[in-house]
């Protein structure tokens, strides 16, 4: 295989010398041409270079050549992005005996009228079947009016087979006695490991470069429509080695807690990227404080590696409300 390789090899640089003497070029190897080294053939030149080189009527030992060795190239050197978290609720194993929902496995870690509370854990999953993720879950009441929410109250539901409310979905409810008089704000944070990502599996480190993308499709959220209650919006999260950050590209809900269903929220080329939107800020979430920080300190962020992904978002409501989202999807350096 390397005598072939090099015959062609020495073939392909001939004809490419022909090519560019005939254009006025310095003769130049395949190998230079391939990686943009040839300075004088530069914007159109170098796309008929190009297209002469690859040409099978003139050259088709070296469009043949850069066939056998593209055939060859190992899978480590692409730089395409390949999923590595596409949960999707509907896809999940139901419960047992035809119920079409997962009860989250943990306990509250506070259950009050004024609070209840899931501490913020990455070593108990939510739910007891795969693919696992983890999270935190924080309701605070205005008042003392609180349901408090049972474990029953944070599901994974399949809808399968169909039954309230009649959408796959992960979802919590609040719940507030108080005929309006009070409110309650929520704070959510899932995290997926770098244990579960698929497509990567064995690769010792994971990177997101410019091709990477994360997405959100959210079912139900809601705000309680007054201005003393947190705005409602959701952001993506990322952990770079042991380090959390929150993403300036957000989605803010409108004051009177109306949303489209099924809105799609979506962020691409954000890696490395110091343009707004696309930038990143450290945050320290705790076991019993998670919420989103008072201030940010925005800056490019290169994410070479990646040990979770996931979102945060926070909300309100009053009375009796759902807040839940049916799928995340996120997409790194393939491999």
């Amino acid at each position: 295989m390397k005598t072939i390789v090099k015959s062609a090899w020495n073939r392909c640089g001939v004809a490419l010398s022909k090519t560019f003497r005939g254009m006025g070029l310095l003769p130049m190897s395949c190998w230079s041409v391939a990686h943009g080294q040839d300075a004088p053939a530069t914007g159109a030149i170098r796309e008929i270079a190009w297209k002469s080189m690859f040409s099978p009527e003139r050259y088709g030992v070296c469009s043949g050549l850069f066939a056998v060795i593209l055939a060859a190239t190992p899978a480590a050197w692409s730089q395409t992005a390949t999923p590595i978290v596409s949960f999707d609720p509907s896809k999940v194993s139901a419960g047992k005996d035809g119920v079409p929902y997962l009860e989250c496995q943990r306990n509250s870690d506070v259950s009050t009228s004024s609070e209840v509370r899931f501490n913020f854990d990455t070593a108990k999953p939510l739910f007891a079947e795969e693919p696992e993720f983890y999270g935190g879950l924080d309701i605070t009441d205005s008042g003392t009016t609180l349901v408090p929410t049972p474990q029953g109250g944070w599901r994974l539901h399949t809808n399968n087979p169909p039954s309230w409310p009649n959408y796959p979905a992960v979802f919590f409810n609040g719940n507030d006695t108080s005929s309006q008089a009070n409110y309650y704000n929520v704070t959510v944070l899932y995290v997926w490991k770098k244990a579960g990502f698929a497509g990567v599996k064995g690769v010792q480190t994971v990177k997101f470069n410019s091709s990477s993308t994360l997405g959100l499709s959210i079912k139900t959220w809601f705000t309680a429509g007054t201005e003393k209650a947190k705005p409602a919006e959701i952001r993506f999260v990322l952990r770079n080695g042991s380090r959390y950050y929150v993403s300036e590209a957000k989605f803010s809900f409108p004051q009177d807690g109306t949303l489209p269903p099924d809105t799609v929220f979506d962020l691409a080329d954000f890696n490395n990227n110091p343009k707004p939107g696309k930038r990143w800020a450290a945050f320290e979430p705790t076991a019993t404080s998670f919420g989103l920080p008072a201030s940010f300190d925005w800056a490019a962020v290169d994410f070479n590696n990646v040990t979770e992904a996931g979102w945060i978002g926070q909300g309100s409501g009053v009375d009796f409300r759902l807040f839940g989202f049916s799928t995340f999807n996120a997409a790194a350096m393939a491999p």
